[in-house]
């Protein structure tokens, strides 16, 4: 029960949107003007999307076969695997799936490469509350891009088909990661962010550092969708963190926050 609430209060924090896919593409722009204004390299991208497709309990037959149309809808390549068999030497010839099914609770969850190099998860999940008589069955999808950025607006496309086809709303979380070599010198960046918040027209909404981290959430009016926490409004968070083992300071830009480990 306690995975079914926290997947639940998941959903409820990322209040759904229904963005258009040029929507979409505006918003990872100024994702990347941010990293390259703050001279970042871009490193990886992820781009994560979730829905509720059905108000109803999905059972294995069900899911199962749902699961395999999602797999050929978004192309991914190879055969079948168990997880803890696949390697990366062996990415696009194999795609990993994990299942759970119990009484109240269905899960199947796909990871695997497409034949344009995204990576991307396919996770569905459905359940019966039966405290709150409630019946959910979601999608949440996610693409992971390490090259060429450009390339990615092809799978958003299919990707927001999907959920058009289940006639639902659907929320979208973005997170561009960067680094630069060496320790980003204190002064350089703060000039360097202050012009950015300028080129963004962006407020600084809540801010946190110690000596080798810092945190930003911030409110631009040039992302559309936002969250309201405390009753502040905030679409793009910002973290800073110096590697002292690889010698890299990395950055994470997410919109509307960053749902990624950093």
């Amino acid at each position: 029960m306690k995975r079914i609430i926290i997947f639940a209060l998941i959903l409820f924090i990322l209040i759904p949107i229904f963005p258009k896919a040029e929507e979409t593409n505006g918003e990872w722009n100024v994702l990347e003007d941010m990293l390259y204004d703050l001279e970042g390299k871009p490193s990886e991208g992820e781009m994560v999307f979730n829905g509720v497709i059905k108000n109803g309990f999905m059972k294995e037959k069900e899911i199962t076969s749902l699961g395999e149309k999602m797999v050929k809808k978004l192309g991914l390549v190879g055969e079948e695997i168990d997880p803890f068999i696949l390697q990366e030497k062996t990415k696009d010839k194999f795609y990993s799936k994990m299942v759970i099914f119990e009484k109240d609770y269905s899960q199947i969850n796909y990871d695997g490469y497409d034949s344009n190099g995204n990576q991307i998860s396919i996770n569905l999940n459905s359940y019966i509350n039966e405290e709150v008589n409630l019946e959910e069955t979601s999608l949440s999808i996610s693409i992971v891009k390490d090259d060429d950025f450009s390339k990615i607006n092809d799978i958003i496309e299919k990707i927001e088909k999907i959920y058009k086809d289940f006639d639902c709303q659907w929320d979208l979380t973005s997170c561009l990661i960067g680094k630069v070599k060496g320790k980003y010198p204190k002064e350089e960046f703060s000039d360097k962010f202050k012009s950015v918040l300028n080129s963004i027209d962006g407020t600084i909404v809540e801010e946190f550092s110690d000596k080798d981290f810092s945190s930003y959430t911030i409110y631009s009016p040039l992302i559309e969708n936002y969250l309201t926490i405390n009753k502040k409004k905030i679409n793009i968070h910002l973290s800073i963190r110096y590697n002292r083992e690889e010698d890299y300071t990395y950055l994470w830009i997410g919109t509307p926050i960053i749902t990624t480990g950093y």
